[in-house]
């Protein structure tokens, strides 16, 4: 049994999935590998406010913006020193907006299975 008084302080479950990721190195070529995708699953009110945050923003919104408040971690980037980059929406508005598509794809199709 579950008691609807304790469904407001579920805190945020985690989720994870994989996604393409494509890289360029310095000669130019071009491989493409799977990254791990850990994100945050929404309620529904919580994607709805979500969403009226993101339309607020109206012309001025990036994938950047769109994902970074369901995203948890991306364990696969690390700085020089083998330690996880810490996520901010500066380092998603660095990627190519190719691998941002990607990562909110697979969001939303783990998200909404077939």
């Amino acid at each position: 049994m579950i008691k609807v008084s304790g469904l407001k302080n579920q805190g945020k479950i985690v989720r994870e999935t994989m996604a393409p990721f494509i890289d360029v190195d310095e000669k130019g070529e071009e491989t493409t590998e799977q990254i791990v995708v850990r994100y945050f699953a929404f309620s529904i009110s919580e994607g709805r406010a979500f969403r009226r945050e993101i339309e607020d923003l109206g012309d001025e919104a990036t994938l950047g913006d769109t994902i970074f408040p369901m995203l948890h971690s991306l364990p696969d980037f690390v700085d020089d020193k083998d330690k996880p980059v810490k996520l901010t929406k500066e380092f998603l508005d660095s990627l190519n907006s190719i691998n941002l598509q990607a990562i909110l794809k697979a969001i939303r199709e783990d998200a909404s299975p077939k």
